[in-house]
């Protein structure tokens, strides 16, 4: 069953964010979302315009769910570091 992206903002910020420790010059473009995704679901403001912008353009909201799917993925990977 298909997860609503409330659901997944919620069970996101229960997951421990972990910057990557090279050089941001090298970072690729996960590395720069999975920075703002920690920063958009532990700030309400921010989490509300994101959520105002999905309603705007509802794509977006496939987008910020596999983002947010990646991101636990990532942070499950690097806290079992």
């Amino acid at each position: 069953m298909a997860r609503k992206l409330i659901d997944l903002i919620e069970q996101a910020k229960g997951f421990n964010y972990v910057e990557p420790t090279k050089q941001k010059q090298y970072w690729d473009n996960d590395d720069y979302f999975f920075k703002a995704i920690s920063i958009v679901v532990n700030e309400p403001d921010i989490l509300k315009a994101a959520d105002i912008i999905c309603g705007w353009f509802p794509p977006l909201v496939m987008l910020f769910k596999g983002t947010i799917k990646r991101y636990m993925v990532y942070c499950t990977a690097m806290n079992q570091n």
